[in-house]
């Protein structure tokens, strides 16, 4: 799970707090929130909407705290689709963030598994618990908002622009290793909460 998760949620918070250091605390303490907190997750609980989220909340308290040390440095975006503009990008990229929070839950849910996982439309119905049609045109309403919000801020371009950028470059690939290290805190933060648990129950 870790692994399936862990660039989508590296990459929201590398775009907030602009540190590849801290965007591994923030990953770390968002799927060690998960083991903790997996069992209380509601049954139709869309799990990379909830991922993207905690990493959201997370990511504001660090730049809140390193706000003092200037840490926020400029990311170098190395473009992996050649059909992709770079100028699109180089854009929008400062702009997705806010501009994903401007977005109704379940249009950013769709949009998340669309161009951020890059899932068909089909598996987006069905994570969603619509048709194939339905996942079809919630992911274009979303789109098409996304464009609306990114023009209003003086960036034109179209909705193909716009989910093409995404799909190329909204998830980059988190460092090597990180995957290992995460589940290893993960399993043993989460050995520790049950320990604690259990020892405060038999008092």
């Amino acid at each position: 799970m870790v692994h399936r998760h862990l660039d989508l949620v590296y990459s929201a918070a590398l775009r907030q707090v602009r540190s590849p250091e801290l965007a591994e605390e923030v990953a770390q303490s968002v799927f060690t929130d998960l083991s903790r907190n997996a069992g209380r997750l509601k049954s139709e609980t869309v799990l990379t909407a909830w991922l993207y989220q905690v990493a959201r909340r997370t990511a504001v308290d660090v730049v809140r705290r390193e706000s003092r040390r200037q840490l926020r440095e400029q990311i170098a975006v190395e473009l992996t689709d050649m059909n992709t503009e770079p100028s699109i990008w180089s854009q929008i990229e400062p702009l997705v963030e806010e501009a994903m929070e401007s977005l109704e839950a379940t249009e950013r849910s769709a949009i998340l598994l669309r161009f951020f996982e890059n899932r068909s439309l089909r598996e987006v119905g069905e994570t969603l618990g619509t048709s194939e049609d339905a996942a079809q045109k919630r992911v274009s309403r979303a789109v098409e908002r996304l464009r609306e919000f990114f023009t209003k801020r003086g960036v034109t371009a179209g909705a193909g622009s716009v989910a093409a950028a995404l799909s190329a470059n909204a998830v980059q690939s988190a460092p090597l290793g990180l995957g290992t290290a995460i589940s290893t805190a993960a399993v043993s933060g989460a050995a520790l909460h049950s320990a604690t648990t259990i020892a405060a129950t038999k008092r």
